[in-house]
């Protein structure tokens, strides 16, 4: 038997531990991909496939894309400008007929204003004769109150009713008077108007000097 020498027996130790520490990390790493590989294989065992769900195109699963988007069209064509005009013209449309919807119930508040005004001044005349009698009323209220007999207040009432009637004749007679003024004042307008037509007709006919002649 050979004698070993120290350093060779050094040598031999280190190699025979890493050979056993290499060979159980084999064994370690080998343990682990069996158990993924068994995890893997147990998972797509136990996953149930439904071929159903999966869309089927004419060329078949290879056929399914993704939808390509294709670019912004940048330039808008004819009939995109035509319909932003449409729009703008039935914009237009509605606020005109909006306006106009406002103009006429305007007009017709204005209508019935002058109405009214016309009826408030009516009524106001009405109501102006209204006190009137009620003043003649009160006066003779008055004097009855005072004493006075039946004899005097009729005497007064016939005098107010003689100078009231008095009123009213001059009041149509004035009324009748200013009919025919207004009458002579329109005739007299009618024949003006007539003497300014033939006018302007004597210069049309006339020539050139004679119209020199005519405005000097």
């Amino acid at each position: 038997m050979s004698a070993v020498r120290p350093g060779t027996a050094s040598h031999l130790k280190s190699a025979q531990i890493q050979s056993r520490s290499g060979t159980a990390s084999r064994l370690a790493s080998g343990a682990k991909s069996d158990a993924r590989n068994r995890a893997v294989n147990g998972s797509a065992l136990n996953t149930i496939v439904c071929v159903e769900d999966r869309p089927i195109t004419q060329q078949g699963l290879r056929g399914l894309k993704s939808a390509v988007r294709g670019p912004k069209r940048q330039v808008e064509d004819k009939s995109y400008f035509l319909g932003l005009l449409r729009g703008k013209i039935d914009e237009i449309n509605s606020e005109i007929g909006t306006i106009t919807r406002q103009l006429t119930e305007k007009e017709e508040e204005d209508a019935s204003f002058v109405q009214y005004e016309q009826m408030a001044e009516k009524l106001a005349y009405e109501i102006k004769e209204l006190q009137g009698e009620l003043q003649d009323y009160n006066t003779l209220v008055d004097k009855a109150t005072l004493g006075d007999n039946i004899t005097s207040i009729e005497m007064d009432l016939e005098d107010v009713q003689a100078a009231n009637q008095h009123a009213e004749q001059n009041l149509e007679i004035l009324f009748e008077d200013s009919q025919r003024r207004e009458l002579s004042l329109k005739s007299c307008e009618l024949e003006l108007q007539e003497e300014q037509q033939l006018s302007e007709k004597v210069i049309q006919e006339m020539s050139g000097k004679e119209r020199e002649r005519y405005f000097k």
